[in-house]
């Protein structure tokens, strides 16, 4: 039954399936709130640029930020890794403590630095 769900759920042990159903349902929402969101706020910029700030955003979000992000994590991996040829359970907890650890940084940052723009009144 889990390895029907995803090609994810293939590698993983029954025991923790709800894990990777949680983190499928959890998918839809951080996509959501991360990138639309992003999407919303860029298309309430100034009509003449907003074509700009959003390709701009694209770029930083879709390219640079995942290549970023793509190097950071491979790399990582790697060195929890080390000389084995696979990771271990309790290797694989520890490796997804540092992405939740920095979610949460950016989310005390946001939470902390960031100020909405005054609505003007119609």
């Amino acid at each position: 039954m889990g390895a029907a769900l995803c090609p994810l759920a293939i590698a993983a042990p029954s025991a923790v399936f709800w894990l990777i159903a949680l983190g499928i349902l959890l998918h839809g929402p951080c996509y959501d709130f991360f990138f639309v969101t992003g999407q919303i706020y860029v298309d309430t910029s100034d009509p003449a640029i907003r074509g700009q700030a959003q390709g701009f955003l694209v770029l930083v979000t879709y390219g640079i930020g995942m290549l970023i992000g793509a190097q950071i994590a491979g790399r990582v991996y790697n060195s929890f890794l080390g000389t084995a040829t696979s990771l271990t359970l309790e290797q694989w907890r520890s490796f997804w403590i540092l992405p939740a650890a920095f979610a949460a940084a950016v989310l005390v940052f946001f939470a902390a630095f960031f100020k909405a723009p005054a609505r003007e009144a119609p």
